[in-house]
């Protein structure tokens, strides 16, 4: 190993060790973020670390994978618990149109939630409500 290699190996583990991952990487971190807020009943911050994610998303041109579904998934959980229910059953029908599978995380559901999922899924198929 050459003497530049070792010392760029060896100041990246001095400075935190890891190298920028990508986009899809940098989405994944800020909805966790954004759970973390929910979580602790943040939603403010919540909705501000999602709105991030989907800008990361539309600047690298990931509007339509799989991953933003849960972005949006993420988002109308946070809009629920918000009482902002337009904002919520937007999210969900902007995740189903990107993934009709799309589902919510064990720990965040609710009866509530979930039917305002069901009938966004419903929509998104050209179902009647």
């Amino acid at each position: 190993m050459g003497t530049r290699r070792v010392a760029f190996v060896l100041a990246s583990l001095l400075c935190g060790g890891v190298a920028h991952a990508g986009p899809k990487e940098d989405i994944a971190a800020k909805t966790k973020e954004a759970y973390e807020n929910y979580d602790g009943m943040d939603y403010a911050a919540a909705k501000k670390s999602l709105d991030q994610a989907l800008v990361i998303a539309k600047k690298n041109k990931l509007d339509k994978d799989p991953l933003v579904a849960k972005v949006y998934i993420a988002l109308g959980i946070a809009a629920h618990a918000n009482s902002d229910m337009d904002s919520a059953k937007l999210a969900f029908l902007s995740a189903v149109q990107i993934d009709p599978k799309s589902r919510l995380e064990a720990a965040y559901k609710s009866p509530e939630v979930t039917k305002m999922l069901e009938e966004a899924r419903k929509e998104g198929a050209g179902g009647d409500i």
